[in-house]
Order: structure tokens, then C-alpha cells, then sequence
């Protein structure tokens, strides 16, 4: 259990998710230890580079705020290849 005194995670270190949503015709980038978080773009690697930056600036926002993140662990392998 991660306490105040523990560094704060980087964002590269949670689970990331990006999926096409018929519905909005758009991809959308989520993250499971940020359940209300999201980010919709046209593209995979911009859905997933949008949530990873919103998550990178709500964790300095906790931090800020004194607020312990949530548990993270490193990352096994990347699931989109977005360096191209």
C-alpha cells in the first residue's frame, strides 16, 4: 500500500487501454487506476499519448494537493508500437 512518504509513479507506469468507439467514431485511451479519466483522438497512439499525459498531470495535480496515487506498477511490454 503506497503511503505519503513513497516517490509518486510515473504515468508510464499504470494500465492503459485504447479501443475503437463505434459510437463516437473515435479511439478512446482509458486507464484502470483512473476510472473517470479518458481521452478520445483518430488515432491509437494519440488516444493513448492523451491519457498518458492526463494521467501524468492529475498525478501532480494529487501531489500538489498532498493526495497519495494510486498503486502502479512497471510497465511488462507496449501493446502499440507508436514510435513510427
Amino acid at each position: 500500500m503506497p503511503n505519503a512518504e513513497d516517490p509518486p509513479p510515473s504515468a508510464a507506469y499504470y494500465s492503459y487501454r485504447v479501443h475503437w468507439s463505434a459510437v463516437d467514431e473515435t479511439f478512446i485511451g482509458t486507464v484502470t487506476e483512473f476510472p473517470s479519466l479518458a481521452w478520445a483522438a483518430n488515432q491509437e497512439c494519440q488516444a493513448l499519448s492523451g491519457i498518458q499525459s492526463l494521467v501524468a498531470s492529475a498525478l501532480r495535480d494529487m501531489l500538489d494537493d498532498g493526495e497519495v496515487a494510486p498503486s502502479a506498477q512497471p510497465p511488462i511490454s507496449p501493446h502499440v508500437d507508436c514510435a513510427h
